[in-house]
């Protein structure tokens, strides 16, 4: 099966940028600063080679609706640190033909469980939410044109933060990716919460490029929604298909 190659020196170097503008609007107390710890040395060439900073998947996923491209999607996701301190960070850029630009990223633990989750977007509408997990609970605060708004919602471990057309959640979905599972999944862009079932509906293989991968087809669905998506034995996504809406997303060979 053909790899999918991540260059660690490239996620480090996109991943100090993306932490020096991604968190703009994030409030006093909020801001990580990778560029920061680099710069200052608490973290050097020699510890990110023995692990600190450890590269899990880059891709860009050339998004459609109905067929006809409306923006690409640049994912990074690595794993930050050692032992018990480990977060899997991901984050992506997501750029639409109409002008807007998002920025979502999530942070969880190292079984995938999201602690935290931002999404920054500019354009057509303007705004932020952004995600903590506080005990047994989930608070997200939204900020729009149309003003301020906190929500607070229960949190299990089967509660998972989604929005249907960010490529990049659906990585954090592989705890849950070997057989059929009821989720909560919340999108606290739109404000929702509601129980959808995770199947595996088995192996396939698709494309990259004019590469055939080998992968397992995954099906999020509800009595109103259901979303495909495609992931290859690491769990990084190949593929994504909303047929409601008639978006899908394919990776994009390196």
């Amino acid at each position: 099966m053909p790899t999918i190659p991540v260059s660690t020196t490239t996620l480090v170097n996109r991943s100090v940028q993306a932490f020096s503008g991604v968190f703009r609007g994030w409030r006093t107390g909020r801001v990580l600063l990778l560029s920061t710890i680099l710069a200052g040395g608490l973290l050097g060439p020699a510890e990110a080679a023995h692990g600190q900073v450890v590269a899990m998947d880059e891709a860009t996923f050339r998004l459609t609706r109905g067929g006809s491209e409306v923006g690409r999607e640049h994912i990074t996701i690595h794993r930050l640190g050692l032992g018990q301190d480990a977060r899997i960070i991901g984050q992506s850029e997501i750029t639409l033909t109409d002008g807007s630009q998002l920025r979502p990223r999530l942070e969880a633990t190292t079984d995938l469980r999201a602690s935290s989750y931002q999404n920054e977007f500019t354009g057509a509408e303007t705004g932020e939410v952004i995600v903590s997990r506080v005990g047994r609970r989930l608070v997200a605060r939204s900020r729009s044109a149309a003003g301020e708004s906190q929500r607070e919602y229960p949190a299990s471990e089967r509660t998972v933060i989604l929005e249907p057309e960010v490529v990049l959640l659906y990585y954090f979905l592989q705890p849950w990716a070997g057989s059929d599972t009821d989720l909560t999944v919340l999108d606290p862009r739109a404000g929702s919460r509601q129980t959808l079932t995770l199947r595996l509906m088995g192996p396939e293989e698709v494309r990259v490029g004019r590469n055939p991968v080998s992968a397992r087809h995954l099906r999020l669905e509800g009595s109103e929604s259901r979303v495909d998506v495609w992931m290859d034995d690491q769990g990084r996504v190949l593929r994504l298909e909303v047929p409601g809406s008639g978006f899908a997303a394919e990776r994009l060979p390196s």
